[in-house]
């Protein structure tokens, strides 16, 4: 099951005031003297649980999901 994660993402900066909108900031690693943009790292809360990946490309204003459903142990 995918999910759409229509929030603002704003490069190069942390997570909003509120704690809750996704941001985007570029990384950049330095190899063999060359520099530049390798990844961006993504913050986004997902029903009240907050996780970061980095992901090889500008997610834009729209990151999609995959969401797992799992039932619960008794």
């Amino acid at each position: 099951m995918a999910r759409w994660l229509s929030r603002e993402i704003a490069r190069n900066s942390g997570v909003g005031a509120t704690g809750s909108s996704p941001a985007a900031q570029p990384v950049c690693n330095a190899a063999s003297g060359q520099q530049g943009v390798t990844g961006y790292r993504v913050t986004y809360d997902y029903h009240g649980q907050r996780d970061t990946v980095i992901l090889p490309y500008d997610p834009g204003k729209k990151l999609q999901l995959q969401v797992t459903v799992q039932p619960l142990a008794q």
